[in-house]
């Protein structure tokens, strides 16, 4: 590697303890995303879950006004336009993410309520009892089709693209003064798709004739991007705003639109305002939580019009849960998958057998993927439109096909939009990573070897499982003292056995008391308990969290002859409900 290459991806000679099975522990070289923390000081902690318990009544309040339908209108739109425009669709990187909006996602407001519950707007992720989950850059491409390459969409418009946006304007302000005195996205969408075409016209010329093709073609952008991509209030008509980033696509210059998406959903998730593609969200949910997905179409890779299969596989469908189960189901750590489309390399087209090889700048300079793959996997600020949100890849690892470390914190410089994007813009040739290794659970099958006294590193990888987690009855008390807590003797025996040389040992197992777990997916009540009591894993209090994030951050510090313990994955249970 180049001196001059900033490394995204580390790499440590690592001691896992196995989570599946009881063999004895491994040894394998680990790959942790940057920053990891250093021990000098804690890990920036999440904030609590709003409710200790499934989200019931009115306790969460979201608007939805701005979740997209599907109109005929629209997908009349997309087939006029689609022969003209799909060679710059796809050159721009839009063409997959506005051929799935002519299917719909159908909205479940009880399974985004449960999961907007777990959201933590200090990290930008999902806090749940076994890690920290959130929708990367990654989801945003591969489920929304978004880009994540080119200008900010906060950057100032060109001076040759001025009169275009000028004319959409002046298309706006004809359209207002129609009955509805609204740009409305069916008037809209009826404006262009209505009237003659130019060349129609006696007299007709042909530079006339392109004028009118690109302005319809800015017209048809801003409706998509008002509609789908950006959305905001008012809802149901096309926002001006939107103009400038219209206008640059249709003459074909891209737009970083992923990273601004995602900005709207996190902003979302913490005001809890319905201003975002909420509609890539629920995909997000379908995708890594298995058991709350809806039937698939019957051929979703049936696409002779070209959607996305992603897409297609989820158009229309519904399945309705019970809000207590589909909370228990976010509170199991057995409930979640955590590479649904494979590893990062596949999603971002670097060859199989790739994983584990170092991707240097001089490769990244010439693929747009391997730049696209390189933007998330690094800490950044995401713009978009009106927020800045940070973008926390190292404290979900796993999602990408990585080891989690103990995360470290990521300085903020939110205030001023060309600082933040600074902090997302990438220089290609300057920096490289360690490809993620196909397999999803690559610590699993590994040799185990007999003298771990080399390891640089040691990564406890102890997953709960529901027989990992202790239960006790209601009636006990909350103030009854930590010591009293007992641990898996499993677990510390097996640690111990890998650390004989680390002064300090921590323990990640069973660090929270739950009511009893079980599954009701039909939401009735057992005999004599109330729904309240219907709870599934439902935290009745921390069991010495603080101290444990302290102990472990203490330990991946020691230096000297003691060798560094790091605690990998368990961290985001330490962190949760403090």
């Amino acid at each position: 590697m180049s001196n001059k290459e900033e490394l995204l991806v580390q790499e440590s000679t690592t001691a896992i303890i196995p989570s599946t099975n009881r063999s004895p522990p491994t040894t394998r070289l680990a790959r942790f995303l940057l920053p990891r923390a250093d021990g000098a000081r804690l890990p920036a902690l999440p904030s609590p879950s709003r409710n200790g318990g499934p989200v019931l009544g009115e306790e969460l309040r979201v608007e939805w006004r701005g979740w997209p339908g599907s109109s005929k209108l629209w997908i009349r739109w997309v087939a006029k336009l689609r022969p003209q425009h799909e060679g710059l669709w796809r050159r721009v990187g839009i063409f997959d993410a506005i051929l799935a909006t002519t299917r719909r996602v159908r909205r479940d407001e009880g399974l985004l309520l449960q999961l907007m519950a777990f959201w933590s707007k200090e990290t930008s992720t999902f806090v749940f009892p076994w890690g920290e989950a959130t929708v990367t850059l990654e989801d945003m491409a591969v489920l929304g089709g978004l880009p994540l390459l080119g200008k900010p969409v906060s950057a100032e418009l060109p001076d040759a693209l001025c009169g275009e946006v000028a004319a959409l304007k002046a298309t706006r302000s004809a359209v207002n003064r129609s009955k509805s005195r609204k740009a409305k996205y069916s008037i809209w969408a009826k404006y262009f798709l209505d009237r003659p075409r130019e060349d129609d016209v006696a007299g007709g010329r042909s530079g006339e004739d392109a004028a009118g093709r690109l302005l319809e073609h800015g017209a048809f952008l801003a409706m998509w991007l008002s509609a789908y991509v950006l959305p905001s209030r008012p809802f149901d008509v096309v926002q001006a705003r939107v103009f400038p980033i219209a206008a640059q696509l249709a003459r074909g210059q891209s737009v970083a639109l992923a990273p601004a998406a995602l900005a709207g959903i996190y902003s979302c998730l913490s005001t809890l305002a319905g201003c975002a593609p909420l509609q890539i969200l629920q995909l997000w949910v379908w995708e890594y939580f298995p058991e709350l997905r809806p039937e698939k179409q019957v051929s979703p890779d049936n696409n002779d019009d070209g959607v996305p299969a992603r897409a297609a596989q989820w158009h229309n469908v519904a399945k309705a849960f019970n809000p207590i189960y589909i909370h228990a189901v976010f509170m199991s750590p057995e409930k979640f998958e955590w590479m649904p489309y494979g590893s990062s390399s596949s999603s971002f087209g670097l060859p199989p057998g790739n994983g584990g090889r170092t991707v240097h700048g001089q490769d990244i300079a010439r693929s747009d993927k391997l730049l696209s793959m390189a933007l998330c996997l690094r800490p950044c600020e995401l713009v978009g439109i009106d927020c800045i949100e940070q973008y926390c890849p190292h404290r979900v690892a796993r999602q990408l096909g990585f080891d989690q470390d103990v995360p470290g914190d990521v300085r903020r410089v939110n205030s001023d939009s060309g600082a933040a994007w600074a902090t997302y813009e990438m220089e290609a040739g300057a920096v490289a990573f360690i490809a993620p290794q196909e397999n999803a659970q690559p610590q699993d099958n590994i040799p185990p070897v007999e003298n771990l006294a080399n390891a640089q590193a040691i990564v406890v990888d102890l997953r709960s499982t529901s027989e990992d987690i202790m239960a006790i009855s209601n009636d006990e008390s909350d103030e009854e003292s930590e010591m009293d807590v007992e641990v898996d003797a499993n677990a510390t025996a097996k640690l111990k056995l890998v650390t004989s040389s680390v002064e300090t040992v921590v323990c990640t197992r069973s660090l929270y008391y739950l009511r009893p777990f079980e599954l009701a997916k039909d939401g009735q009540p057992s005999a004599g308990r109330t729904n309240s009591d219907q709870g599934i894993f439902q935290p009745k209090r921390e069991v010495g969290t603080a101290e444990m994030i302290k102990q472990a951050s203490k330990a991946q510090d020691l230096g000297g002859t003691v060798s560094r313990c790091c605690v990998a994955f368990a961290v985001a249970r330490c962190l949760n409900f403090l």
